[in-house]
């Protein structure tokens, strides 16, 4: 077979743009290649643009970056941080993942790009400037987008994931991992506006730092950073969080806690002193509760404890892991996926909380109960953003694009928050829907026109959604234009927040736990 070199003059159409027959295994299809236009496929992102601009958080953003080029062929800073944010939202986890987006002709434009860089300059540009200086102005980006929520009665789930390494990175060493027990990894541990699904901040450590103790620091180093009207309502967490430092620090800070505790020999005899009572309440969801107080030998002082079990029948059986499987076949036992836990001697399973709330049991456990929404926000960053990625031989650079995909999921929750505020979208199911449609850009008499084609199901009542969300944005942009950038974020925010609370039906969890003041 000899392949021959055809060169058309300039101007003379080529073969492929007249139809030519491609046979496929659904018949033959007649294909034209159109190359007189621009031609994007992620045209709905023109309205996330919008949200960025009208809102004040993109040229905010760029006011306050610490990049800085002398070159007069440097990259522009929109440029840079344009890259990063269209890499992070088409879901990439390495730098090189840019290079998928990178010759889009269009959704560059949309932000004040010339062009989409390559991954080698935005690699570069992340560990450019001194890391401290890039640290705190992510935390600051971090706190000014979820700064609206703060100004009413909110609730800070605290957590620590972690997220598997592969490599001989910084702070990639074996620690606890309930996926891969003995591999290496980093933890994660995170602050989140609880029901928002907001994150505050989120700090990087190595893989054996998964205690809370940890994160101790970050969480008080938060908190204090707030002006007191704008600090939590309640600070929540699970076992991790139980230990006599962080509630002491808590109580000096004058804010309300709710921990669960580990089962020490101390709690044990507790459960085993209240099992007999002939008091306990109903504590919602099939639990019953007690109440009594805590005192172990490693606290400065007693605390109110609540306790409450179920039956062991209730109990949900948990799926048997892989190596455990392969355990109990060698030894012969009984092939099972799914088993049910061992019994306790009395029949009911128990749990003890430690509060300085002082709302009825059922309340408190209910409030528990609710701080497993955090978990679903580490699920999402993990598996649908780039917190499973962007690992670089040093933590400081994977500790700054930690916190930036946490920027980016604050801005694009919510602008999916002000298109439909009754429920949070994962982004599973909002970017197909809000991002996947081919765009086609026309210039015409100093005008540009994107026309975009829907890929979704569903996707008419998308484009009628979006569009009536752009034109209140733009009524509302010109209500606001002589607002500085981070004052037009707060009106807008509040605005969001009061539809999503009255859709929510938020009256349990923002308001049952008042602000101290």
């Amino acid at each position: 077979m000899t392949v021959r070199q055809t060169v058309h003059p300039a101007g003379e159409p080529s073969a492929a743009s007249f139809p030519h027959p491609v046979e496929t295994p659904g018949g033959v299809i007649h294909a034209v290649w159109d190359q007189g236009e621009r031609v994007t496929p992620s045209g709905p992102l023109v309205y996330f643009a919008q949200f960025l601009q009208a809102s004040g958080l993109w040229p905010f953003a760029l006011q306050s970056c610490p990049l800085s080029y002398t070159s007069p062929n440097a990259p522009r800073i929109s440029e840079v941080l344009g890259t990063l944010l269209m890499t992070v939202l088409h879901g990439g986890r390495r730098y090189l993942h840019a290079s998928g987006i990178r010759y889009d002709p269009v959704i560059g434009e949309t932000l004040g790009m010339r062009k989409i860089l390559s991954h080698e300059s935005v690699r570069r540009a992340v560990a450019r400037e001194g890391r401290d200086r890039m640290q705190a102005w992510l935390q600051q980006q971090l706190l000014h987008a979820v700064r609206p929520a703060l100004r009413r009665a909110w609730i800070l789930d605290e957590d620590v994931t972690s997220r598997i390494v592969c490599g001989t990175q910084e702070g990639a060493v074996v620690g606890y991992n309930g996926k891969k027990p003995g591999h290496p990894s980093l933890a994660l541990h995170t602050y989140v506006v609880a029901h928002l699904r907001l994150v505050l901040d989120v700090h990087v450590k190595p893989g054996n730092e998964t205690s809370g103790v940890h994160g101790h620091d970050g969480l008080i180093a938060l908190v204090t950073s707030l002006p007191a009207a704008e600090r939590p309502s309640l600070v929540r967490g699970d076992i991790a969080y139980g230990f006599d430092m962080h509630m002491s620090a808590l109580e000096q800070l004058n804010l309300r806690y709710l921990f669960k505790v580990r089962r020490s020999d101390g709690v044990k005899e507790l459960i085993a002193e209240t099992a007999s009572r002939s008091d306990w309440v109903d504590a919602g969801k099939g639990w019953q509760g007690i109440e009594t107080r805590l005192h172990l030998m490693s606290w400065a002082r007693a605390r109110r404890a609540i306790i409450i079990r179920r039956p062991e029948t209730q109990r949900p059986a948990f799926k048997l892991g892989r190596r455990k499987l392969n355990e109990r076949v060698v030894a012969g036992a009984e092939q099972q996926t799914f088993i049910t836990p061992p019994p306790s001697t009395d029949g009911f399973e128990y749990a003890v909380l430690i509060t300085s709330l002082d709302q009825p049991i059922a309340q408190v456990a209910q409030l528990y109960r609710d701080r497993a929404d955090a978990e679903n926000v580490n699920d999402e960053l993990k598996n649908h953003w780039g917190w499973g990625g962007f690992t670089t031989d040093d933590l400081d650079r994977t500790g700054i694009m930690a916190r930036f995909t946490a920027l980016i999921y604050n801005w694009w929750t919510m602008y999916c928050r002000s298109i439909m505020p009754q429920k949070h979208m994962e982004a599973v199911t909002a970017r197909p829907l809000l991002m996947h449609g081919v765009g086609q850009l026309h210039q015409h008499g100093g005008q540009r026109e994107l026309r975009i084609t829907g890929v979704a199901r569903g996707c008419q009542q998308i484009a009628c959604s979006l569009t009536d969300s752009a034109r209140r944005l733009s009524a509302w942009m010109r209500t606001v234009a002589q607002l500085a950038a981070p004052d037009r974020w707060y009106r807008l925010a509040d605005e969001v927040l009061k539809v999503v609370e009255a859709s929510l039906g938020v009256l349990g969890p923002f308001s049952t736990v008042p602000r101290i003041t």
